[in-house]
Parts: structure tokens; sequence; C-alpha cells
């Protein structure tokens, strides 16, 4: 376990998630200039996909309003979105 933001999360499960996040920062810019600061963004995956996308989320909230849909996600959470 790691901590991140005031929490914890599977070491593995982080660092896949921001590998993917560099593989795919400049897609998503794109998306957001593309369409606007109103373009609704969302992250799904199923599995450790969803423990994926629901980090994907926490990561990027501080930017713009992601949603995430997952299914059979492994137990992560945050307090910031506890609070939210």
């Amino acid at each position: 376990m790691q901590m991140f933001d005031s929490g914890y999360v599977h070491h593995g499960l982080l660092k896949s998630t921001i590998w993917l996040l560099n593989q795919e920062s400049d897609t998503l810019k794109r998306l957001w200039v593309e369409n606007g600061l109103d373009y609704k963004m969302v992250f799904a995956g199923h599995l450790l996909g969803s423990g994926m996308a629901a980090l994907l989320t926490v990561i990027v909230v501080n930017h713009r309003s992601p949603r995430s849909f997952n299914d059979a996600k492994p137990a992560i959470q945050a307090i910031s979105i506890n609070n939210s």
C-alpha cells in the first residue's frame, strides 16, 4: 500500500494508472481543448480496469470534472471523494 490523496492505494495499481495517464494525457488534453471546458469526461472499467478508472478520476479531478463508472472495482477510496 502507498499513501495517495490522503488515503492508501495499491502501489501496482497506482503505477499502472500513472503509466496509462502518461500514455494518454495528450489525447485527454486534446479532447478538452477541441470540445471546450464543458466537455464531460467519463472513465469506466471492470475489475482492475475499474480501479484504474477510479484512480484516473481522483488524479484528474483537480483539472476538470470527470465521472467514473466502475463495475467490480478493487477497494480504493480517497478522503477527498468522501467529502465531495
